[in-house]
């Protein structure tokens, strides 16, 4: 990229696209790619855009743990790449200090900004910086690396010097801040940098110190350090410590699993605090009583009895909880796990058997048709679709191969009563009932009688205008497909925006309005360009009609934002001159 003309005038806005890239792209070959870029070609920036890089690079190592283990090295592997990245993630820091740390000649002046923090070190220096940028850093030490990099010692002497450590003030209040939060001391504790542990430890109070023992993931080193610190700490304060221990058992255990891994220290804790493994049962002198009663021959069954009787009481009882009984929703979600696993096993199958679950369920739903519990029961299917749809799929699929006469209407007659009683209201299982019953509103015309109705002179918005809104769907993709085999795409862009500014004059919002914009914006991507008078009078065409929906005053052109947002994004140039120049040309007619 830096070869390409005029490189020097684009980067500052190539660098602030790929620092809002970070935030968001999943590829870790990607984001290494974007930190690699950053860290060689913002080194001459200002402090303001170092600012914003800083700001958004922290917010990347702090809170994408994800995609931050994924291109960062780790102590199981060994990736140049990795360790690449990681110098690269330094580099940008270390920049952004020298030129923050410099002295500017100007008072800093106090914001109410409840994330800036002014940092002071021993020398005089100090800056305000964001505070995750000073734990993104943090992190980044944490990290195994090679302590010779200049960039790693260089951080590492800011934040953990060997003298005094650097202080943070809140922005809004002037008070002190806390630097180190103690989620951010456990990961250098975890870490295998000396000095960082050291750090961890330093004025830990004896809580967090009985806290962190009890972590997973720290090395042998580190957790002798800790015990070493908790020896000290219950020497000076026991009953602090003591008060910080709940669970004394618990705690001996665990410091004999840590001498285990070979950890020392912890012994003056124990003695002080009167911590007592307790004394396990020797395994040798256990008399082990292999009697056992042989169980009765009436209660051994057959396998596939079993299996049976399983499937008959389960299947009505897990429908009952999904549909009918009144449970949490985690309880529902398990209800339809198993149940839908039942019912799958059937579609393993080459035919439906009478003691299968697909129609034992069929059957129990019938049955609940006819009961007293029928309008809890229609009220799930229609309120729960992302239950009833996939459930009635799965019942109703094996159906479809089934060459039992006697089920197949069993199911046609389930689905025709539910279809019944559901009534008209907007379900989507309704759909799939529908299907299997062969329940339409009126037949949908194939694709060779709308070729048919083509020839003989039938315009595309006769056939759009007559269909009902159920059908309305599958006739209209198969007249796509007509008219662009037959080369008639004009008289269909001419048909769908002449029904879309007629349905914008109704006093009423049509359900076929998404339908035809969605066709229009697919066949016309400009929008304007085959009958450019309609398609201006339904762009830009002033609104007469307003229509109350839900105590909601709402303009009958609602579609003409999305129009609009389309026509700007996917019109070229000259469409939108076009556009803009027949628009001024009307105004200074009226």
């Amino acid at each position: 990229m830096p070869s390409i003309p005029h490189f020097l005038s684009v980067r500052s806005l190539v660098s602030t696209a790929l620092r809002g890239a970070c935030q968001v792209e999943n590829s870790p070959d990607l984001v290494h790619t974007y930190i690699s870029y950053l860290a060689v070609h913002t080194v001459d920036d200002d402090l303001p855009d170092l600012t914003d890089l800083a700001n958004e690079i922290s917010q990347l190592v702090v809170e994408r743990s994800t995609i931050i283990a994924a291109i960062l090295p780790q102590s199981e592997s060994d990736n140049p790449q990795t360790k690449q990245t990681l110098h690269s993630f330094m580099a940008i820091f270390c920049n952004y200090l020298e030129k923050a740390r410099s002295p500017r000649g100007e008072d800093y002046q106090w914001s109410e900004s409840q994330d800036q923090i002014l940092v002071q070190w021993s020398n005089g220096e100090e800056c305000t910086m964001h505070i995750l940028v000073v734990h993104a850093m943090i992190i980044l030490l944490t990290y195994d690396t090679s302590e010779d990099d200049p960039l790693f010692s260089n951080l590492l002497e800011t934040w953990f010097p060997l003298t005094e450590q650097p202080k943070a003030f809140l922005v809004d209040t002037s008070e002190e801040a806390l630097l180190i939060p103690d989620w951010l001391k456990l990961r250098m504790i975890r870490s295998n940098v000396p000095r960082l542990v050291d750090a961890a430890l330093k004025d830990l109070e004896p809580q967090q110190l009985v806290l962190f023992i009890q972590s997973f993931g720290i090395p042998v080193s580190s957790m002798s350090k800790l015990l070493h610190t908790l020896d000290a700490g219950v020497q000076i304060d026991p009953s602090s410590v003591g008060e910080a221990v709940l669970d004394k058992t618990y705690m001996a255990q665990l410091v004999e699993v840590q001498h285990r891994r070979g950890a020392t220290g912890g012994l003056v804790f124990v003695q002080v605090l009167q911590l007592l493994e307790p004394q396990l049962p020797d395994e040798s002198v256990m008399s082990i009583v292999s009697l056992q009663q042989p169980l009765p021959v009436s209660a051994t069954v057959q396998k596939q009895s079993v299996i049976q009787c399983s499937v008959k009481t389960d299947v009505p009882h897990l429908i009952n909880r999904l549909f009918i009984e009144n449970i949490p929703m985690n309880q529902k979600m398990d209800a339809y796990r198993r149940l839908h696993k039942t019912l799958a096993k059937d579609l393993q199958r080459s035919c439906i058997k009478e003691s299968g679950s697909v129609l034992l369920a069929i059957q129990h739903i019938c049955s609940v048709l006819s009961s007293m519990q029928v309008k809890q029961f229609l009220a799930s299917l229609v309120h729960m679709p992302q239950y009833s749809c996939t459930l009635m799929r799965v019942i109703l699929l094996p159906l479809k191969r089934s060459t039992s006469k006697h089920v197949i209407e069993l199911a046609r007659n389930m689905c025709l009563n539910l279809i019944s009683l559901i009534g008209d209201v907007k379900a989507p299982v309704l759909s799939i009932l529908r299907d299997f019953a062969n329940v339409q509103l009126m037949k949908t015309p194939q694709r060779a009688e709308l070729s048919m109705l083509m020839n003989r002179g039938e315009s595309p918005g006769s056939i759009l205008e007559s269909t009902d809104p159920v059908n309305l769907e599958s006739v209209g993709r198969k007249l796509l497909d007509v008219c662009l085999k037959q080369q008639k795409n004009d008289d269909l862009v001419e048909a769908m925006a002449r029904l879309l500014v007629s349905d914008s004059n109704e006093d009423a919002l049509k359900p076929r309005m998404g339908l035809l914009i969605d066709w229009l914006a697919s066949v016309e991507p400009e929008l304007i360009g085959i009958c450019p008078n309609l398609q201006m009078k339904l762009l830009f065409d002033k609104a007469k009609m307003h229509i109350n929906i839900d105590k909601n005053i709402v303009s009958s052109h609602s579609c003409r934002p999305y129009l609009l947002t389309l026509l700007t994004h996917t019109a070229s140039w000259t469409t939108l001159y076009k556009c803009v120049g027949h628009l001024l040309d009307k105004c200074d007619d009226g």
